[in-house]
C-alpha cells in the first residue's frame, strides 16, 4: 500500500518519532503548512519532507526557530 499524501497530525507525529504536541508547536509557529479536509487537520507529506530534509542540510530547525538564540547558543 501507498504513503498517503496527506497525513493527520498523528501521522506526522508517528514518522518523525515527536509527540503531538511538537507537531501541533510546528504548526501554530507556521513550520509546517497545514489545511484542514473534512474538519481534520492535514500535513502535506511532501512539505513534511522538505521541513526534514532542510534540517539535515543543515537549515533552521524547528527547535532552533522556537527558541530564542541565547538558549540555542548556549
Amino acid at each position: 500500500m501507498n504513503d498517503p499524501e496527506l497525513l493527520r497530525v498523528e501521522d506526522a507525529a508517528r514518522l518523525l518519532q515527536v509527540g503531538r504536541s511538537t507537531v501541533y508547536e510546528w504548526i501554530s509557529e507556521g513550520i509546517v503548512p497545514t489545511f484542514k479536509l473534512h474538519g481534520v487537520t492535514r500535513i502535506p507529506r511532501a512539505a513534511l519532507l522538505e521541513m526534514v530534509e532542510g534540517r539535515v542540510r543543515g537549515a533552521a530547525t524547528p527547535t532552533t526557530l522556537s527558541r530564542p538564540s541565547s538558549e540555542v547558543d548556549g
